[in-house]
């Protein structure tokens, strides 16, 4: 059924007002035509209605409204827009600020304690396009709620490029506020101030500030600093966001005199901010004091990882990030470098300094780590006996974002100091372990106890295929009870390689070291070397564990520089089941260096009490085979002995753990033993063992090898001698070559014969020996050098004939030669007695390598390519050959020519006819990469191991330099950083071998000159001196100090100006 029609009541109801400001003046006056701002404000706090205020002040330029006393506090929602001043102008520019501001609310006159604009008492307001400048109290007090701040200029001129301080910019002690917005026009300018650009006070919540400029010019690029804080979040303000994650909604705040954003309360959020850079973070712009200081808890800290732009926060005076309160977590932060995670700009002090308990520097989600990297100091340090329960997990410290580029920070990666116990770097879960190379003090360093280190990479790159070094050691542990730890699996281990101290040291107690890679690269397979410059571990604390019984609990220890383990000092420290090989020392080294004898029932004292290796005496094989063998040690005391196999490769130390017997001494201190081992593959050719006292838990060093056919092996083979060779000298300054021998009856260098092979040819050619033809007699293999293209020819060394139909031979490589001349090499390849030729072009030329056969009269080419990995460098090459791997096959040595730096590429002599042969290990420098002068080459085994070394001599305009590079050593230190001088890494000696005054570098040649088992060493003087030549007898050479030993002989061999180009010695 239909109802009536009714008439209701309403309530009273008006009309939103708009009030239009026409004048400056600062007066109430209702009788006047003319409206100021105090009165429009008196007008809109009448009405509960959000009323409108406008401007239209006549006059050209910013208006200035210069007030006398404190304006009336808004008390109804209002919104104040400045930008309807005739010849305002929004801001467009999306980095910086453009904005053209016409109304100038001015504060000089308005007396003490006096706000610009407060609102109180509702919710709702806007403020936006004024420049409010000069109040002694706050530019705006916001005690009201809901109010939303955009385009003002607060704390400095109306063009934002000068100071106009309010004692405080924006003071907040209401709730839900938003400061700035996500355009460019919401920008607000908050600089030049007294005191905080901005203040939340206690208990204000949820409020915002976005895409700010807190600190700086209008420009971005230039400081007009707050006195304070450029932030403050005070104690009880909780649920507060200084920048947003998402697109446009972080705050440049930089170049305040105090903090960037100081938070003194719980639970806020500071994200996606440039804070202590300029705007476009290429640059420092620095707050005095730290980026962001926070004394309260579980606040946060982020960058929005997840479109790549990371929280920049570098640049500034003191810290990074100074975190004093607890449970507070840093993730995807850019710290010390630019927003991308590279470049530095370091902050002054420490990335991030720690001194509460609870706080997580790391993820929470994949690939949302920090790069807290270019800090002046360390990376991150955590110090006082608060800071503990800190978790440091998935960062790049040192390195930019992809951990590829050394940015190291000037102090240690991450500092542990002064009490801070209980805390833990990296972790075994899914973020797997931070980055922390590149620093220049240590990677970590530990100073306090039962903290644990798991998972990371130091002294590496993220996957762990080269070095990025720390300067210091990888991990140096002062602090008792520390663990260390990887998983025994391939991508899961702590890989500590590449540093330029020792990998680790213990310097404290009862540490464990489990699971950890220490001197490679990715893999359990070795099959990449990163070497550590010194020790693997040193050890001078008591009562360590390296290794262990468990499963999973040993480490590979391998390639390190010296010793894989060295306990130089200290008592009671195990080394068990771990994996150590192919280090340049002792795998195991119990102080003093080197081998350490025994002696009968093991009394003496000293680095493990020195305690008395093993000896294994025979071996029995079969589907299980056993090994006996016996030790000598303290009486009555029960043994843990355990035994390795070996390769050749891997040295007599503990590549393979094959078996464990535990046996217990007699009253003399004798026991004997037979353990059953695990089956031992084809290629293991040792046996070693090592003896751990049960009682003390001291580990001896490795026994003496035992063959697997039962015959103790040397650990250094007898050398074979070296067949006497001749020694080829071409006049620099000619074409006349002399062939000399050593005469043994007279122990002189004697000429044999003179030859001129390039009549027509009247500069400098080059030469080398090589029987050929497989006669037995070595022939004389010449090329032309500058000037004289590609010719090369072969004269018999019995009767000086042509081997060559036609004499000359045209290597014609495919590029122009006829102003660029040769080097040459040789040596036998393939073993059928007779040298091949290998060939490269002088400077101009690409680093081609030709390499030829002699068959039926002629030279057939059967390898071509490039020995330096660059197609576009023209300095030539210089090549030698020698067995540096001692696998029987004379293997070859590149080193670039002039113009480029001394650097190095060895190839595996049983690849050099594939097309792209195979490198023993990675191209490195022989001297420092600044220098320009190429290096010469030359190769032969000078200490009787049966690998060849490598001889550098320094290249034109270089001085006449001389290094001998271990080979074996440099094998082993497989992956030499190419940043770095090869003398830091393998060398036996390294010595000028003239007046260092001289700068045409030195030619080298390595020859047995007076038949003895070792190759001798010849050399010549360089261009533009006379030519002289030096040969030094390898049995006399000192090759452990860098200097050399006696010369054995020095002669001219061709006057002048024959010999005014020096000598090239082949």
């Amino acid at each position: 059924m239909s109802q009536p029609l009714k008439i209701l009541p309403l309530e009273d109801r008006t009309v939103p007002a708009t009030f239009v400001v026409t004048t400056a003046s600062d007066v109430v006056n209702d009788s006047d035509s003319v409206l100021s701002l105090r009165e429009a404000i008196i007008a809109a706090n009448g009405s509960a209605d959000i009323d409108t205020i406008e401007f239209n002040i006549p006059g050209e330029g910013t208006q200035i409204i210069s007030v006398e006393s404190a304006l009336p506090a808004i008390t109804a929602p209002v919104i104040i827009d400045g930008t309807t001043q005739p010849g305002s102008v929004n801001n467009t520019d999306p980095l910086a600020i453009n904005s053209i501001i016409r109304i100038a609310i001015d504060g000089t006159n308005a007396g003490n304690a006096v706000n610009g604009l407060t609102l109180t008492g509702h919710s709702g307001s806007s403020i936006s396009g004024l420049n409010i400048r000069n109040f002694s109290g706050a530019g705006i007090q916001l005690d009201s709620d809901l109010a939303i701040i955009t385009g003002n200029f607060i704390g400095t001129n109306e063009v934002g490029t000068t100071a106009a301080p309010n004692g405080v910019g924006i003071r907040i002690t209401g709730d839900n506020h938003i400061l700035g917005g996500t355009l460019p026009d919401s920008r607000n300018l908050i600089s030049g101030n007294s005191g905080d650009g901005v203040l939340i006070a206690e208990g204000a919540t949820g409020n915002r500030l976005l895409q700010n400029f807190i600190g700086t010019a209008a420009t971005g690029e230039s400081a007009i600093a707050n006195g304070g804080n450029g932030v403050t979040v005070s104690s009880g303000a909780t649920g507060n966001f200084v920048g947003e994650v998402g697109v446009n909604a972080g705050n440049l705040i930089s170049g305040n005199l105090g903090n960037g954003v100081l938070i003194a309360g719980n639970t806020n959020t500071v994200a996606s901010n440039r804070i202590g850079v300029t705007v476009g973070a290429t640059a420092a712009l620095g707050n005095t004091l730290a980026g962001v200081a926070i004394s309260g808890n579980s606040n946060t800290v982020q960058g929005d990882f997840t479109t790549g732009k990371y929280q920049t926060i570098s640049g500034n005076g003191s810290d990074g990030v100074q975190l004093t309160g607890n449970s507070n977590q840093l993730i995807g932060n850019s710290i010390g470098v630019g927003p991308t995670g590279s470049g530095a700009i370091g902050n002054g002090r420490f990335g991030v300094f720690v001194s509460g308990g609870g706080n997580v520097i790391g993820p929470s989600l994949a690939n949302s780590g920090n790069v807290i990297s270019g800090n002046t100091s360390d990376g991150i340090r955590l110090s006082g006996t608060k800071a503990t329960g800190t978790l440091i997990d998935g960062n790049s410290i040192g390195v930019d974002l992809a951990a590829e580029v050394d940015l190291g920070n000037g102090g240690d990666g991450i500092s542990l100091r002064d009490g801070a116990s209980s805390n833990r770097i990296g972790s075994l879960g899914s973020f797997l372990g931070n980055t922390v190379s590149g620093n220049t003090g240590h990677g970590i360093f530990i100073g306090t106890d039962n903290n644990t280190i798991e998972g990371n990479f130091v002294g590496i790159n993220g996957p762990s295929t080269k070095a990025i070094a720390n300067g210091g050691d990888g991990i140096h542990i002062t602090g008792n009870s520390n663990t260390l730890a990887g998983k025994f699996v391939i991508g899961s281990r702590q890989t500590v390689s590449g540093n330029l101290g020792d990998g680790i040291v213990l310097a404290g107690n009862s540490n464990s070291v489990t699971g950890m890679r220490i001197g490679s690269g990715v893999d359990d397979l070795n099959t990449v070397v990163i070497a550590n410059a010194r020790n693997g571990l040193r050890i001078t604390g008591n009562n360590n564990t390296i290794g262990g019984l468990a499963a999973g609990a040993g480490n590979r220890i391998a390639n390190n520089a010296l010793a894989g383990v060295l306990v130089e000092s200290g008592t009671g420290n195990r080394i068990l089941s771990n994996i150590i090989s192919a280090n340049g020392g002792l795998g195991i080294d119990l102080a003093p260096v080197g081998v350490t004898a025994n002696d009968d029932q093991d009394p003496d004292a000293g680095a493990n009490r020195l305690q008395n290796r093993p000896t294994l005496s025979s071996l029995t094989s079969g589907s299980t085979p056993t090994v006996q063998g016996s030790i000598n040690s303290t009486p009555n005391r029960r043994f843990r002995i355990e035994i390795f196999a070996n390769t050749a490769a891997s040295g007599p130390e503990g590549l393979l753990f094959v078996g464990s017997i535990e046996v217990t001494s007699d009253a003399s201190g004798n026991a004997s033993f037979t353990a059953s081992l695990s089956s031992i593959g084809s290629q293991f050719t040792t046996l070693t063992a090592t003896a751990t006292d049960l009682t003390t838990g001291d580990t001896s060093e490795f026994s003496d090898a035992l063959s697997l056919t039962s015959t103790p092996v040397d650990p250094i083979p007898n050398p074979q001698p070296s067949p006497l060779g001749s020694v080829l000298l071409a006049s620099g300054g000619g074409n006349t070559v002399q062939r000399y021998r050593f005469d043994t009856a007279t122990a002189k260098t004697v000429e044999v014969s003179t030859l001129v092979p390039f009549p027509e040819f009247a500069a400098e050619v080059r030469g080398t020996v090589g029987d050929v033809d497989g006669d037995g007699i070595e022939d004389n293999i010449l090329v032309t050098g500058p000037g004289g293209g590609d010719r090369l020819r072969i004269l018999r060394g019995g009767s000086g004939t042509d081997l060559l139909n036609g004499g000359i031979f045209r290597t014609n490589p495919g590029e122009e030669f006829t102003n660029i001349g040769l080097f040459v090499a040789a040596a036998d390849l393939d073993g059928d007695g007779k040298a091949e030729i290998v060939v490269s072009p002088d400077n101009g030329g690409g680093a081609r390598i030709q390499i030829f056969r002699f068959q039926n009269g002629t030279l057939v080419q059967i390898g071509n390519f490039f020995g330096i990995d660059d197609l576009n460098f023209r300095g030539g090459a210089r090549i030698a050959m020698g067995d540096i791997n001692n696998d029987g096959t004379p293997d070859l040595i590149v080193g670039a020519g002039i113009s480029g730096g001394p650097r190095l590429a060895l190839y595996d002599g049983k690849s050099l006819t594939q097309s792209t042969p195979v490198k023993l290990i990675p191209d490195f420098f022989a001297f420092e990469p600044s220098l320009r002068d190429g290096v010469y080459v030359a190769s032969g085994d000078m200490n009787g191991d049966g690998f060849a070394e490598i001889v550098l001599g320094g290249g034109p305009n270089g001085g006449p330099r001389v290094m001998i590079l271990d080979g074996a050593r440099s094998l082993q230190a497989s992956t030499i950083d190419p940043s770095r001088p090869a003398s830091l890494d393998a060398p036996l000696s390294n010595f000028f071998a003239f007046s260092p005054d001289l700068r045409g570098g030195v030619r080298v040649a390595v020859k047995n000159i007076d038949g003895d088992a070792l190759a001798d060493l010849v050399v010549g003087t360089g261009g533009g001196v006379s030519a002289r030549v030096q040969t030094y007898r390898a049995s006399l050479l000192n090759l452990v100090a860098p200097n050399a030993g006696p010369i054995q002989e020095a002669f001219t061999p061709f006057p002048d100006p024959l010999g005014l180009n020096g000598v090239y010695v082949g």
